[in-house]
């Protein structure tokens, strides 16, 4: 099951089947709210572009136990990885970052 994730959308427990997710084409949004990976246990592909003022990740994309694949491009903004989420991710065997001009 995949869904597109254009302006912020509220998640729910109806999202845990989810097991790709793809956040693309919104230049308003600068960062996440910390919740959005939370009820997202099943992940295993993210893909994250062309959102040209996110900043940031939160910390809560270390919630995501079973990312296998985590693909971040054309984020103009985005200076760094939250390092403490970033480590949760055990199962994470691919990490694709372009194209990010920061």
């Amino acid at each position: 099951m995949e869904i597109c994730y254009y302006p912020i959308l509220t998640l729910s427990s109806n999202h845990r089947a989810l097991t790709s997710f793809n956040i693309s084409d919104d230049n308003e949004v600068t960062s996440f709210p910390e919740e959005i990976f939370k009820s997202l246990a099943n992940l295993k592909y993210l893909k994250i572009s062309d959102c040209k003022n996110l900043k940031e990740l939160p910390t809560s994309l270390g919630s995501l136990n079973g990312l296998k694949l985590l693909e971040i491009c054309c984020c103009d903004a985005l200076e760094s990885l939250p390092e403490e989420g970033v480590k949760r991710l055990t199962s994470l065997t691919e990490l694709c970052v372009y194209t990010c001009k920061m």
